[in-house]
């Protein structure tokens, strides 16, 4: 069945609704969020957590979304018994991009100076960590020479409003890209 991240939450607070919590309480997106995780993940306890209040930030932020193989499985209409067997039989099948006129993917639209990516949550994890953080951000990127898309999933830092930072390294798809459009002197 396909779904999104709403219809998955749904599913998972009816499946499994003593592993999803939502709270109200403000939270700090710099070492407080990650704090409560952490805490949870000390007692080897993984709940998905729906932070609904992030300071400073105008969207919610879910967390351990993923942590569990009984959620990961429900995300593919599966039991953790057949998780592996449902995921190899969706390796390689693609799923083009669906171009929408309207939906939810724009109800919020920044363009030019509006964009503001320091208006999400951006985590900081660590102390030590190099400055606030997208902790699973989607890249979407079209290969020149092929003409075909990849998505991938990185660790991107925000350095401000309109400047992120990421390194995929040299074994992913987006690097390849990324050196192509370079030899041409275009940006990606």
């Amino acid at each position: 069945m396909p779904k999104d991240l709403r219809t998955f939450i749904a599913q998972v607070e009816e499946a499994f609704p003593q592993s999803y919590l939502k709270t109200e309480r403000e939270v700090d997106p710099r070492l407080e969020l990650t704090g409560v995780l952490r805490k949870f993940q000390d007692q080897n306890q993984f709940p998905m957590v729906l932070f609904e209040n992030v300071k400073d930030c105008d969207v919610p932020v879910l967390g351990n979304a993923l942590g569990s193989r009984d959620r990961l499985a429900l995300l593919f209409d599966t039991d953790s018994y057949g998780l592996a067997r449902a995921y190899e039989q969706r390796q390689g099948q693609t799923i083009p991009p669906e171009i929408v006129d309207t939906g939810p993917v724009k109800d919020v639209v920044q363009t030019g100076d509006d964009i503001d990516a320091t208006r999400i949550a951006n985590i900081v994890h660590c102390g030590d960590d190099a400055g606030e953080y997208i902790s699973s951000g989607v890249t979407v990127a079209k290969d020149p020479d092929l003409g075909v898309y990849n998505a991938g999933i990185y660790r991107i830092q925000v350095v401000g409003p309109r400047e992120l930072r990421l390194d995929p390294g040299v074994y992913s798809h987006i690097w390849h890209m990324h050196h192509k459009h370079e030899l041409r002197d275009e940006p990606l």
